[in-house]
């Protein structure tokens, strides 16, 4: 008698991320409690298992959903305030007085549009650094979006001590006194919500600062979430004063660690390279935005052949105005490859694995997901492989990495739980979300002159 299952996705190409790296055709899997049960060739799940729920995905590749390692939901409603800045006149212009002008409702709705976005991109995980400036607890509220969509959210609220006179005054108190509260309500809430400790920029807190919080984090039994080495700024301030860059500043004062999640890491030296290894340090690579803010190129190929686990980001919307993660793909693998002068470098299923495993990975959670396979949570994306730019189909991968984008993800499926089919929400009002937000938007910004 065959064994009931909650979910059966069927007669698709499963592209498993397994260490293996198998591609199962005419594949598919049994669900159960959130989990996958089973995985292999249709026709032996069909024979061992049925189950009330199926999706045929005939003509649809099956990949572990996508996780988006480094996001800003707080920039959600920035799109188009203004482009063309570099990093700190950005920050000093747009993001930072639209942050302190933003309510604790506006976080909910600006949070909720981008974990839309996410889950219509085939994203069921992320790490997001919510940087709000004022004296407001918000990750109440970036915990309640991420609950209403149903996406897989590991959650920091960012911490800046001191830059300039805009932020002078925020309170490190309330950014810590949310982190904590978030830490006691949220963390490991359902195996969907974590949280993380989240200095934002080595210089803009002091080293007493982030001793304590490396203190806190392990303390807490969780992690870090931090820039390191956006900008070449960076390491001129670093030096100024401290007489060191970045990662050997760190190093010094003991707060490297492989609970570290380090965004960016461009402006790098072999030694510094090493020390990230030394440490297991999990690095976080955004193409699109260190392309955009004119940041530089992070040595990736450099970092993965020291074995340092690479996981990819979007960074937030503001600076790579989407959060389109097949796109990030892309560009991240073309961008290495024209900066080296080397087209073998970060072929297809190396920046795939990136977007996945390695991303679940730098995020301590490989034993949930990042893979297909049995044990693991059933976080699922469904890529329509019938439309112009993916056919023909020869290698899979490589036309999902080359060819695709979010438009070609037809279904997300998180903890077993279909929350986007045929690109309809099945329990959100879009329409009701782009309009609030809208709103939200034009009475924050209307007010800044300097835009």
């Amino acid at each position: 008698m065959n064994a009931v299952a909650d979910l059966i996705v069927e007669h698709g190409i499963i592209v498993t991320m397994d260490k293996a790296n198998r591609v199962i055709h005419d594949g598919a899997m049994a669900v159960e409690e959130g989990r996958i049960i089973d995985v292999g060739q249709t026709a032996r799940i069909k024979k061992q298992h049925r189950a009330n729920q199926k999706i045929d995905a005939h003509g649809k590749a099956v990949l572990p959903g996508l996780i988006n390692a480094h996001t800003h939901l707080s920039e959600r409603l920035l799109p188009g305030i203004s482009d063309d800045l570099s990093l700190y006149p950005w920050l000093r212009e747009v993001v930072w007085p639209g942050s302190l002008r933003m309510r604790r409702e506006d976080c909910y709705w600006a949070a909720l549009l981008g974990c839309i976005e996410m889950v219509k991109s085939g994203i069921t995980c992320f790490s997001d650094m919510f940087v709000h400036l004022g004296n407001i607890m918000v990750l109440d509220q970036i915990a309640q979006a991420v609950s209403a969509m149903g996406i897989r959210g590991v959650l920091s609220r960012g911490i800046m001590e001191y830059s300039d006179t805009l932020t002078r005054g925020t309170s490190v108190h309330i950014a810590l006194q949310d982190t904590l509260s978030a830490l006691k309500k949220y963390h490991g809430k359902e195996n969907r919500l974590f949280v993380r400790f989240g200095p934002t920029i080595t210089f803009q807190n002091s080293p007493e600062l982030l001793q304590k919080i490396k203190a806190l984090a392990s303390e807490h039994q969780t992690g870090i979430h931090i820039h390191i080495a956006e900008t070449y700024d960076e390491v001129r301030t670093m030096k100024k004063e401290y007489g060191k860059r970045t990662v050997r500043f760190l190093h010094d004062i003991d707060f490297l660690g492989p609970d570290v999640l380090a965004a960016h890491c461009i402006w790098l030296t072999e030694e510094e390279i090493m020390l990230l290894r030394k440490h297991d340090v999990k690095v976080v690579y955004n193409p699109t935005s260190n392309m955009k803010l004119g940041d530089g190129v992070a040595p990736i190929s450099e970092i993965l052949k020291e074995g340092i686990t690479v996981a990819l980001g979007s960074d937030g919307s503001a600076s790579s105005d989407n959060m389109d993660m097949i796109t990030v793909m892309r560009i991240g693998s073309l961008l290495q490859k024209v900066h080296y002068l080397n087209p073998v470098l970060t072929p297809s299923r190396v920046i795939l694995r990136m977007a996945t495993c390695d991303g679940a990975r730098a995020l301590q959670l490989e034993d949930m997901i990042g893979s297909i396979e049995i044990g693991k949570k059933a976080d699922l994306a469904l890529i329509d492989l019938n439309s112009c730019n993916m056919t023909p189909v020869h290698d899979v991968i490589k036309q999902i990495v080359y060819s695709g984008h979010s438009g070609n993800v037809s279904t997300t499926i998180i903890d077993g739980k279909v929350v986007m089919e045929n690109r309809n929400l099945t329990s959100i009002n879009e329409d009701k979300v782009f309009s609030k937000c809208q709103k939200i938007a034009e009475n924050i910004y209307s007010s800044l002159s300097n835009l």
